[in-house]
């Protein structure tokens, strides 16, 4: 089976890998593609990179038609900070952008749909009082508990404009709303999201073998939910070849919460001589601006539904990711600019 990839970022490659490994052909779709990050993941080649935009509607389906793409996995977005600072940017990329890889793909008659969503989704969603974890389908007031950036507010968009178009035009539409995602990826400092960056900082001082002292980040500002990119390249793969779905919203996660000086200890007690300390909180109390990156989840996710509908559960708890992306962090020479 081809795959059409939309973007080549950690979710992207990881995917492009997983695919090959069980002997598919994926297409990677990207605008502005690095070669050197892609191949620091994805097999040298054995992925067709296709220099593309998902704003150029024309462009999707030629692409589609071309190569022969069977199933479509849309990854490509303009994360949180870059729509906060470019809110039309933001809107045009996420939403316009995903509709057309909605349409492209129905009128090329896609089997299916595979679309990113994510965490943030849950954003004021977030009732204390829940006393169980998050389900998909968690009732949340429309108006007072609404997405508060603009990266939450299009995914949950997207995430209804697939639905409508399974529903009114037959398109096989399926959502995973992925947690925290971390993993191995190659660039520039910041690469590979908020999340990796945050857990490779741990991962680097572990492996340094030198006392060092870390202070709980302001982007961390209390237990979160988190995931491995080798177990979401699994999801979506399995997702993808799953037979007929009912329910179309899947949690992607580890399943529980783990929290700044959790993971530190996790680090010195996988990583042979590390010495990391923990240092004193400062204020990490998110202004309102700012609500939407330092969201507080009060439940890890239920992961539940995927493990019945899907047949996914995570390989990887922090313990197991850590010493997995800390092996990869040993043998890759990261270029950061």
């Amino acid at each position: 089976m081809k795959f059409l990839i939309t973007g080549a970022g950690l979710v992207g490659c990881h995917v492009a890998q997983k695919l090959l490994e069980v002997g598919d052909e994926p297409v990677l779709f990207e605008m502005a593609p690095r070669v050197d990050y892609v191949e620091s993941l994805v097999a040298p080649n054995k992925v067709r990179l296709v220099i593309g935009d998902i704003l150029d509607l024309a462009d999707l389906i030629r692409v589609i038609e071309g190569e022969g793409v069977d199933y479509v996995v849309h990854t490509a977005f303009m994360l949180t900070a870059a729509s906060k600072e470019r809110p039309h940017a933001g809107i045009a990329v996420n939403v316009s952008g995903t509709s057309n890889v909605l349409e492209a793909a129905r009128l090329a008659g896609i089997k299916r749909v595979v679309f990113c969503s994510s965490s943030s989704v849950y954003t004021r969603a977030s009732i204390k009082d829940i006393g169980r974890p998050y389900s998909e389908d968690m009732m949340f007031k429309s108006v007072s508990q609404r997405p508060t950036t603009i990266y939450a507010a299009t995914k949950l968009a997207c995430e209804y404009l697939g639905l409508v178009y399974n529903d009114r035009y037959g398109l096989d539409f399926v959502a995973l709303r992925i947690a925290g995602i971390f993993g191995a990826f190659k660039g520039p400092k910041g690469s590979g999201g908020l999340n990796t960056v945050l857990i490779r900082e741990i991962i680097d001082a572990g492996l340094s073998q030198k006392v060092i002292t870390l202070s709980r980040p302001p982007g961390w500002p209390s237990p979160r939910e988190f995931v491995y990119a080798k177990d979401v390249a699994d999801a979506i793969v399995t997702c993808c070849y799953a037979g007929e779905l009912d329910t179309k919203v899947y949690n992607i996660g580890m399943g529980k919460f783990y929290d700044f000086p959790d993971v530190v200890r996790i680090a010195n007690k996988v990583f042979p001589g590390s010495k990391i300390k923990i240092g004193v909180d400062t204020n990490n109390e998110p202004s309102p601006d700012d609500e939407g990156w330092y969201y507080k989840l009060f439940q890890p996710f239920d992961i539940s539904l995927a493990e019945k509908e899907l047949g996914f559960s995570p390989q990887y708890d922090m313990d197991r990711a850590l010493a997995d992306f800390g092996h990869w962090r040993r043998i890759n020479s990261e270029q950061e600019k």
